[in-house]
């Protein structure tokens, strides 16, 4: 299903149908969320359930977020120089898919690397893609400011190529399994889950990206998070 659902966004991004990309992404991250829940309810774990699930969110948090930002360069590319752009630019309109590429490796990466049990080691794909799902929406429904930032081809660009490296750095970032619900040693998680429906509220789809950097921010003070110093140590 959230295989199913990940090709529907992925139709509906290379048409720029931006309220049915959202749609359809947020319902194969609801079934990515419960197809591991399932799976220990069932006790039916499997080699292939787990091969199956990456394949899966190759498409729903790889291809997705690359045919996104696709749309939006070629679109702003079109908007400063035309229609009938030179043949050059035609072929730097696929740039962005190197977000889809370093998507799977970072999935790749994530399934043989055992640090990241507890914590994540670069940028989760569901982040990454909520994260460049929201640039049309801020777009469309935002300030004029951000739309005309967001309408620039070359920051769209540059944006693929930050996220890309994110995806496979050695950046250490929070996780969110509980290991108990109390208040002491979870403080930072709930910071975050509070700060998530408060800009929400006020931000809409703005709120994304400064959650965004909130996250990344939060990790580096998180005590559960180990520092370089530790992590030498631990070597």
């Amino acid at each position: 299903l959230n295989l199913f659902t990940g090709c529907i966004a992925a139709k509906y991004a290379f048409e720029g149908v931006w309220d049915r990309v959202v749609i359809f992404t947020f319902i194969g991250a609801v079934f990515d969320l419960f197809d591991g829940m399932a799976a220990r309810i069932l006790k039916a774990h499997s080699p292939i359930g787990k091969e199956l699930d990456s394949l899966a969110d190759v498409v729903s948090f790889g291809l997705v977020p690359g045919v996104i930002l696709y749309t939006l360069f070629k679109q702003d590319l079109q908007i400063l120089y035309g229609m009938n752009f030179s043949q050059e630019l035609k072929v730097l309109t696929y740039l962005p898919f190197i977000v889809t590429l370093f998507s799977a490796l970072r999935l790749a990466k994530f399934n043989i690397d055992t640090r990241q049990s507890d914590s994540f080691i670069g940028v989760p794909t569901p982040a990454n893609t909520l994260l460049i799902i929201s640039l049309p929406m801020i777009a469309i429904h935002g300030d004029k400011r951000f739309a005309d930032i967001i309408g620039n081809p070359w920051v769209i660009a540059g944006f693929a190529i930050v996220t890309s490296y994110l995806l496979v750095s050695e950046i250490h970032l929070l996780g969110f399994k509980f290991k108990t619900f109390g208040w002491k040693g979870n403080e930072i998680k709930y910071i975050f889950i509070a700060l998530i429906p408060i800009l929400g509220v006020f931000l809409h789809f703005l709120a994304i990206p400064i959650l965004f950097v909130i996250y990344i921010l939060l990790s580096f003070v998180s005590p559960s998070i180990p520092k370089p110093r530790q992590r030498e140590e631990k070597k």
